[in-house]
Order: structure tokens, then C-alpha cells, then sequence
């Protein structure tokens, strides 16, 4: 079952604030990282931005233009904050916590089409799964919306197919479709496996083939795997939030063939799989794959963040643990797991030695709870 998506929105310029006083200043782990974090913060009624550098100190700009329900997506390392409330994209600075560009997801006349994600073609074209429509937008490099590719005919009785994420492979877009059927109550029950529909990048955009996914309702970003080849990503796939299924968990999928497989089930897991983040395989614990999960309490739903053998599916340790549902965002940092904590009044980046498990550091935000990290 998921909440439904927030409203409201202020549309404010997103400046950085100086670290003027106390409450503007960073604040540091202690830890030195190889590469920057962006944060993702909001509490579902205000939203902004952080960033911790490689020192380790997280500076933080708090701005309602990124809306109340926002999400974080990589698009081949330009980062951006869909504001699934309005319906736009702001690109953000990869060095600044500045909006460098904004574009509209819809045109004039559609409904709000709730956008969950978007890459990049190697033309400059946005490639963007809206939720709440069943057509994928495509806005050309000038911010325009060139045009949209009709994916109804995977639609359930609803109408809508459910976008949740997209990735561009060379001259292939894939979109990742949930099949979540929405009743008059606002519940969502699936109807089937989840589907990857591939759409040709050249205009006229023609859907090329689709291919289902070996498991249920796939959640959050396709996150590439580039040591298993160019078209190779992990898939949450958490089915039912409020139950373990053995055919739901964590695959890897190419994307290219279709071909895939669960890396790990529920049963494996002990929940649903919510997010996922695997290491470089050349670098510390190179390969290894760390997931938030959900425990199938309704109601409560606690997370725990976890490693698990890729071989095996074996879970090999367990950096945290909640009995309520506050875990969000993961960022491997060479040898470190950074994790989001939105516990009331307590929340917390964590900063995890990936080797023993142990944590090394802690981030408290000043200003609003995390709920994605993206390494830079």
C-alpha cells in the first residue's frame, strides 16, 4: 500500500544561505570521503538541500521550491530533484547547492503528471517517467516539451501503468512500469510482475519491445551496475510492503537482452527492499550490495540496512535497525556506507566503516530530515 503523494508548494529561488552564524555553519563527521554527497532533505512539508564534501561537513540551504514530496534521480551524473507536486525537474549544481536549471514535465492542458524520474540522452533530451499519466515526457535540450510516448497499452484498470524509474542505454530508453492498481480508497494492490518498456531515443520515439521484471512493483532508481556491463542494474522490487514473498526482493536485470534474475529474495532479506547501493568492484569489499528494508509490520513497517552476498543472497551483516520506518537514502563513499535516519527528533546521516559494520561518524541536520543521498 502507498501513501498518497503530498500537495502544496511555494516556488521560492533556491540561494545559498551564508554560514554566517551557529545555525549556518557545517557541521562534520570527522570523516574525510573521496567524493561529495547531495542530501536530499524534507519532512513532507518543506524540503532543501545538503551537501557534504570530502572533509566530511555537510553544509545545508532549506527551500520550499523543492516542494513537499521530492525525489532524487542521477541522470549520468547530472543530478536532479523532481517535484512530484508541481510537476517540474530542477537540475542541481553538482558543486553548489544551487538550482543551474528548471523545466516542466507536462504541457499546458495535462494534469500534474507526479514526476518520479528522469536521465539524460547523449543529444541532451530529459527522458521522464511520470507517475501519474501514462505517457513518458521528453523535453528537448532547450527545456521545451518535444514530445510524449504513449505506454497506455501497459495499463491496468485504472488507466495508468505506474512509471517509477527510466535509464538510457546508448539508443535505448528503458521504463520501469509498478502496475500498482489504485482503488477509490487510495489502495494500491499489484496486478502482476513488474515491466521494463524499451523506447527507441531517435524520434519518432517508437516503443521498441518490453519485458517483465522477476519480481513485483519496482520502487526506486534502477541503479547501474557498470562492473557487470553498460545495460546491467540493480531493481528493488518490494512487491507487498506488508508481507514477505519469496518471488519479490532485489534482482539484476540487463537491460539490453531482458535477462534477469532475484540476487536476493524477502525471505533472504527478512523484507521488502526499498533501496539499494552496491560497490565498485575494484574498490574495499568490492561487489557487495547494501539495501534498506522493511519489515512487513503494517502500520510500523521497521527498517533495517543491510549487506547481502550477491552470490548467496545470504545477508552478511547489519549496520542499523529501527522498529519504525525512518531509514532513507544510501551513498557508497569508498570504504563507507552513508545512511539516512529521519527518526523524530533524532535525525541523522550515519557514516559506517563498510568493512566491520561499525559507525565511524554521524551528520545531524540542523534543519529538515534526509531522505536521499546521491555520491557526486
Amino acid at each position: 500500500m502507498r501513501a498518497p503523494i503530498g500537495t502544496a508548494l511555494l516556488c521560492l529561488s533556491l540561494a545559498l544561505v551564508a554560514c554566517a552564524d551557529d545555525e549556518d555553519s557545517p557541521t562534520c563527521s570527522g570523516v574525510k570521503l573521496d567524493r561529495p554527497v547531495l542530501v536530499l532533505e524534507s519532512d513532507y512539508q518543506a524540503s532543501g538541500l545538503g551537501r557534504i564534501d570530502e572533509d566530511g561537513c555537510f553544509t545545508e540551504v532549506a527551500d520550499l521550491a523543492l516542494g513537499t514530496d521530492p525525489r532524487l534521480s542521477d541522470a549520468h551524473g547530472r543530478p536532479f530533484v523532481s517535484v512530484r507536486d508541481q510537476g517540474v525537474l530542477h537540475e542541481i549544481d553538482r558543486n553548489e547547492l544551487r538550482i543551474v536549471n528548471t523545466v516542466s514535465a507536462f504541457a499546458d492542458g495535462e494534469p500534474q503528471p507526479n514526476p518520479w524520474d528522469v536521465d539524460v540522452d547523449t543529444d541532451g533530451r530529459l527522458w521522464v517517467a511520470r507517475y501519474d499519466v501514462s505517457s513518458v515526457a521528453v523535453i528537448g535540450p532547450d527545456g521545451s516539451l518535444e514530445s510524449t510516448v504513449d505506454l497506455s497499452k501497459w495499463a491496468d484498470a485504472d488507466g495508468n501503468p505506474d512509471m517509477s524509474a527510466v535509464r538510457v542505454v546508448g539508443d535505448r530508453v528503458f521504463v520501469a512500469l509498478e502496475h500498482l492498481l489504485n482503488d477509490e480508497n487510495h489502495v494500491y494492490a499489484q496486478t502482476g510482475p513488474g515491466t521494463v518498456v524499451v523506447i527507441d531515443v531517435a524520434p519518432p520515439h517508437a516503443v521498441v519491445s518490453s519485458f517483465a521484471l522477476p519480481g513485483r512493483n519496482p520502487f526506486s532508481r534502477l541503479v547501474p551496475v557498470p562492473d557487470e556491463g553498460e545495460d546491467a542494474v540493480l531493481v528493488a522490487l518490494p512487491g507487498d510492503n506488508d508481507q514477505d514473498d519469496a518471488g519479490d526482493g532485489i534482482a539484476m536485470t540487463h537491460l539490453a537482452t531482458g535477462d534477469g534474475a532475484l540476487i536476493a529474495s524477502e525471505v533472504d532479506l527478512g523484507g521488502s527492499a526499498l533501496e539499494t547501493v552496491i560497490a565498485p568492484r575494484d574498490g574495499p569489499g568490492g561487489g557487495e550490495v547494501y539495501a534498506i528494508v522493511e519489515g512487513p509490520v503494517p502500520g510500523k513497517n521497521p527498517t533495517r540496512v543491510l549487506a547481502f552476498d550477491v552470490a548467496t543472497g545470504a545477508v552478511t551483516r547489519t549496520f542499523a535497525g529501527a522498529p519504525a520506518f525512518v531509514h532513507a537514502g544510501l551513498a557508497v563513499v569508498g570504504g563507507y556506507l552513508l545512511v539516512g535516519d529521519r527518526t523524530p527528533g533524532a535525525a541523522t546521516i550515519h557514516v559506517f566503516d563498510r568493512a566491520s559494520g561499525k559507525e565511524v561518524g554521524a551528520l545531524a541536520p540542523r534543519r529538515l530530515p534526509p531522505v536521499s543521498l546521491l555520491a557526486l
